[in-house]
């Protein structure tokens, strides 16, 4: 009687999970694969990829992306993990040249879309506010945790007073 030695190999469980989705930001992609991979074989969606095991990437434009990870064990096992990434968009904000006033008020207006945050110097909440004092004014809009400021410097000087005795 013949008997065969069957050795039955568990193939690599692929995942991975990244740090980071904000536009134009560094995200860094952590293979939490169970196994011991010998290579690596990423897809970031865009026309991008890369053969490290935790690689970096930085996506030019919000939207989302299908990621995947292709692994191949030492015993020429594979298998394949995919999931979506959504990138926010990093708003450019550009409140203007800092600016001398004679009197009056300024209209500053940071205005980029709905469903964002903005937070003023001033503590106010609204995607404009209205100068009246000498101050530096800043703007924050936050847009799912990706963050973006500007600032401007307002000089509001007082108006001459013309006097005229007769």
């Amino acid at each position: 009687m013949d008997t065969i030695d069957v050795t039955i190999l568990m193939p690599p469980q692929t995942l991975f999970n990244n740090v980071g989705y904000c536009q134009k930001d560094t995200i860094q992609f952590n293979d939490m694969s169970i196994a011991n991979p010998m290579t690596w074989s990423w897809t970031f969606g865009d026309g991008s990829s890369d053969s490290t095991q935790n690689p970096i990437h930085v996506y030019s434009f919000p939207g989302t992306y299908q990621i995947e990870l292709t692994l191949t064990d030492s015993n020429g096992c594979g298998d394949t993990y995919s999931s979506l990434l959504t990138i926010d968009q990093v708003y450019d904000i550009d409140l203007g040249v800092d600016t001398n006033l004679c009197g009056g008020s300024l209209l500053l207006d940071a205005s980029v879309g709905a469903n964002v945050n903005y937070t003023w110097s001033t503590g106010q909440t609204d995607s404009a506010i209205i100068a009246t004092f000498s101050a530096i004014y800043w703007v924050e809009i936050d847009n799912n945790g990706c963050k973006s400021a500007d600032s401007i410097v307002v000089k509001v000087m007082n108006v001459p007073t013309a006097l005229f005795s007769s």
